[in-house]
């Protein structure tokens, strides 16, 4: 697979910028994601709310649901305003991609519920998701060290 990236995109290909009619697509279908993941987080949270007894699954997924919501919603207005984060020119810094290659790491084997055989195939790609994110976030954080360096040294010394 890294073969077939490496064939379809030169290295300075990485950080070309994506089309602004594809982030607008793309904002518009997350923002759909994200409105209905903060629909159903209130819908469940109205039922917690009305006094019938919860399961303490439905809270969890509530909560979960809430916070998928609310994290896609800012990428959405990320994407959909055409601002990213100030100063980088990347939707997600590092340290998110690092937090969602823990999120992988460790997600992977609490929702597994071995009860399938595909269940391993599940369990490999997580793990693989979660090198993928640390890998990503390794090579960001290299570029962003080079870029700095490169930085300190054009500048004339004073």
């Amino acid at each position: 697979m890294s073969i077939l990236i490496e064939v379809c995109l030169k290295q300075e290909d990485y950080h070309a910028p994506a089309p602004r009619v594809l982030e607008i697509g793309v904002g518009i279908v997350l923002g759909l994601f994200s409105v209905g993941f903060v629909f159903f987080g209130l819908l469940a949270g109205y039922h917690i709310a009305s006094g019938d007894e919860v399961p303490t699954g439905v809270i969890w997924v509530a909560t979960v649901f809430l916070g998928i919501g609310v994290i896609t919603g800012r990428i959405t207005v990320r994407l959909l305003t055409g601002r990213g984060k100030r100063g980088s020119s990347d939707l997600f810094s590092p340290n998110t991609i690092r937090l969602f290659g823990l999120m992988f790491l460790v997600g992977g084997p609490l929702v597994t519920s071995w009860k399938r055989p595909l269940d391993l195939l599940d369990l490999v790609g997580s793990f693989s998701m979660a090198a993928a994110c640390f890998a990503l976030a390794a090579r960001r954080d290299r570029q962003k060290r080079s870029a700095d360096s490169e930085k300190q040294h054009a500048k004339p010394d004073s």
